[in-house]
């Protein structure tokens, strides 16, 4: 029998024909040598029957199909479940089946869009045969596979219509896709990669002196931290090299793999400033005078450093623009105030310190009040002139809308915003001007905000804004500037000391506590607060951290009240706390009612506060 659709037929007739009595008589002669032997079998991919008609009806063969074939009695397709009674007067016959050849080209992006990976696989075409089986009254039948031709493989011109189908039109790898398009199987080949963006860089100042050295307080991390070298002493002589400048970069725009651009990040550059005792020379920042240099903000200096034995009613009150060391105590009632750092060697006692730099007191503070930091008054005006302009443009752009949608005619916008500044908003051209004057003096200002404001809110020029869409820009511009100068106004530093009682403390960065611990004061910090030993106490007052607090000992067997506070994504932990212990996140607060151990408390999404604790 001729091919049957994609199938080949094998015949193997039992039974008489016309022209196949020699071979039925030879079948049956074997038959006849195997004695009373009745069954079935395949030998060479042949169905033979030995069961003559006449044979005892009690014994009785039968014939199962398999997978991988479709077996026909008589001319009648057999399913695979069924036992068939046959003898060999039936007309046995198989079909084998064939699978087609096929190959798979898939390929799998990253959500970015900046890689592709693709999987090749080339599956052969196989066919069926039947297996040889010996004799049995109940033949069930099996089937084994043979593997034919393989696909053709892919050519690269196919793989490359396949990834322009899916857009996929930059970045291949030619390389890798020859070799995915060869191989019998490849699993997840990079074949195409995007080109990021660079984004702009600022210009830096790589420092050269020894500064401070501080760790992050990260409650995730091992490292132990050096408390007593935390804040280190350098001294400069004058001619020494302090910084290098390093220059700014412009970035370069990138490209996805599928050709669209990915814009580079555009940072504005800030100019760079320096502070008192040095000089810029080309590219290098060099001290002027001796001194102990010092890096806020980016901005360079060598401050004076005024020694004294104590602070007393001998000395007198201390003010001073750089630094002040003091190798013995601040007593009762004296004042200290200081442009940079303060470093108290022993105690302080009911007095005032005040220091732009940080402070550092080895010893006891008792009933004083200790603050350090400063602000950026001149980038705070600024800002503030932003924000009150932004403000008012955004009821500007409010008017004239509403205008705008009483009057579908009216089109002369520049009019109604000079109405307005006229009428309503006269503080405009006073906040335009110091905007400008700003620029012009720092020398720091956004050049793009400066000439919208010069060009088009300044007097008669008013009168050239011919749309909403350019207010709105104005407002982005103004948007932008603000986000830039928000950081930087507030120059953080730290306060570390021993022990202090009765005292208000308040610091832009860090408290750190490396000693025995706070009785009844009011420790506020920006950034975290450490008590540093675990035996360290902190019982009554109020601690009050802008990010992480940790503790020793929190409170007392007797429930002295003490009070913690941190934002909403603050941790607050500690090694015993006791009951009484208030944990405060954000304007939410919890009680702890039960006194215990390894405590972690933080507030969940939900605004729920959690205390993890072990029992005492």
């Amino acid at each position: 029998m001729g091919k049957i659709s994609s199938m080949f037929l094998q015949k193997n007739l039992n039974t008489k024909t016309e022209d196949s009595d020699n071979y039925n008589l030879k079948e049956t002669n074997k038959c006849d040598k195997m004695q009373t032997v009745v069954g079935a079998k395949v030998e060479n991919g042949k169905i033979i029957v030995c069961k003559k008609p006449s044979d005892n009806d009690s014994e009785t063969v039968t014939i199962k199909s398999c997978d991988g074939i479709e077996l026909l009695i008589n001319g009648q397709p057999c399913d695979n479940k069924t036992l068939y009674t046959i003898t060999e007067l039936d007309k046995i016959e198989y079909i084998s089946k064939k699978t087609e050849a096929i190959r798979n080209f898939n390929i799998e992006t990253s959500e970015d869009k900046m890689k592709c990976y693709v999987i090749v696989e080339y599956i052969p075409e196989y066919t069926y045969e039947l297996v040889d089986k010996s004799i049995h009254r109940n033949l069930a039948l099996k089937t084994k596979r043979v593997e034919g031709n393989y696909p053709n493989k892919y050519t690269i011109s196919e793989a490359k219509e396949i990834l322009k189908k899916n857009n996929i039109i930059e970045g291949i790898i030619y390389r890798n896709l020859i070799e995915a398009c060869s191989s019998l199987k490849c699993e997840n080949m990079l074949i195409a990669t995007g080109i990021p963006a660079v984004d702009d860089k600022p210009t830096e100042i790589k420092i050269l002196f020894d500064l401070e050295e501080k760790k992050v307080l990260n409650e995730l991390s091992e490292d132990k931290i050096d408390y007593k070298n935390l804040y280190s002493i350098a001294n400069i002589e004058a001619g020494q090299l302090l910084a290098e400048i390093i220059p700014s970069e412009i970035g370069k725009d990138g490209k996805n793999i599928c050709g669209e651009i990915l814009k580079r990040k555009s940072i504005k550059d800030k100019p760079i400033k320096i502070g008192e005792g040095c000089k810029i020379d080309n590219d290098k920042i060099i001290a002027t005078k001796t001194g102990r240099p010092c890096c806020k903000k980016g901005i360079v200096s060598v401050n004076s450093v005024y020694s004294i034995d104590n602070v007393d009613l001998k000395s007198g009150n201390i003010r001073f623009s750089g630094n002040v060391d003091i190798s013995e105590c601040i007593s009762e009632g004296m004042e200290v105030k200081a442009g940079n750092a303060v470093n108290v060697v022993k105690n302080i006692d009911s007095a005032k310190v005040v220091a732009s730099g940080e402070i550092n007191v080895k010893g006891n503070v008792i009933n004083s009040t200790l603050f350090t930091g400063q602000i950026d008054m001149e980038k705070k005006l600024y800002l503030d002139n932003l924000k009150e302009y932004n403000s008012i443009l955004e009821q500007i752009i409010h008017t004239v809308n509403e205008v705008l949608e009483s009057n579908n005619n009216f089109k002369k916008i520049g009019e109604i915003v000079k109405i307005l500044i006229e009428k309503r908003f006269k503080t405009i051209p006073k906040l335009s001007l110091n905007i400008i004057t700003h620029s012009i003096c720092e020398d720091d200002g956004n050049i793009e905000l400066v000439n919208f404001i010069r060009n088009k809110m300044m007097a008669l020029n008013v009168l050239k804004i011919k749309s909403l869409e350019e207010l709105s820009q104005l407002k982005e511009l103004l948007e932008n500037e603000i986000d830039f100068f928000s950081d930087g106004i507030i120059v953080p530093a730290d306060i570390k000391i021993g022990y202090c009682q009765d005292c208000v403390i308040k610091s832009t960065g860090n408290i750190i506590i490396d000693g025995k611990g706070e009785y009844v004061s009011t420790l506020t910090a920006l950034e975290n607060i450490e008590f540093t030993q675990k035996d360290s106490v902190a019982r009554g007052g109020i601690i009050s951290a802008g990010k992480n607090i940790k503790l020793g000992i929190v409170g007392s067997p007797a429930g002295v009240v003490t009070r913690l506070e941190v934002a909403k994504t603050g941790i607050i932990t500690a090694n015993i706390a006791y009951i009484n212990t208030v944990f405060c996140f954000d304007k939410k607060s919890r009680i702890l009612d039960v006194s215990g151990k390894d405590i972690k408390a933080y507030m969940k999404e939900d605004g729920e506060i959690i205390i993890e604790k072990f029992a005492l």
